[in-house]
């Protein structure tokens, strides 16, 4: 499959990873013409959802042409001035949460459109949860 200028193979999920390449809960990368995305070991439904995050903003980041590399570059700046305790980033903007919510982010649109995605699950996930939880309160109280 064409991806931007990227000839994608297959799409690998990995969960549970101990260590990232920076300090990240997801993290992306091509290795061998394959979409890797790489999650860390955090609750269940939260793997999830980082996952569908990761998908989604690294899928429009090959459709639009935004280099991955210049992404890690960012972020991992981004997150060693974090570790430095410094409380701008490199490019002089406050740090924020995430490397991707920083306006100077070359992912930036796209990470915000993925937090659209991640909340619509998480509604979603969330009705359905209280729904499950509730039909087994009302078979306890019958």
């Amino acid at each position: 499959m064409k991806l931007g200028d990227k000839d994608i193979k297959q799409i690998k999920i990995a969960f549970d990873v101990e260590k990232q390449r920076y300090n990240t809960l997801g993290d992306y990368l091509i290795e061998d013409n394959e979409l890797v995305i790489k999650i860390s070991k955090i609750g269940d439904i939260y793997q999830l959802v980082v996952m569908i995050h990761e998908l989604v903003e690294s899928l429009l980041c090959l459709l639009s042409g935004v280099e991955f590399q210049e992404i890690d570059e960012f972020d991992i700046e981004y997150e060693n001035a974090r570790e430095r305790g410094e409380k701008t980033a490199p490019c002089g903007c406050l740090i924020q949460d995430e490397p991707g919510e920083d306006i100077h982010a070359p992912y930036n649109k796209f990470h915000k459109i993925a937090e659209i995605f991640e909340y619509l699950f998480l509604q979603h996930i969330s009705n359905i949860l209280y729904e499950k939880n509730l039909g087994k309160e009302v078979k306890k109280d019958e």
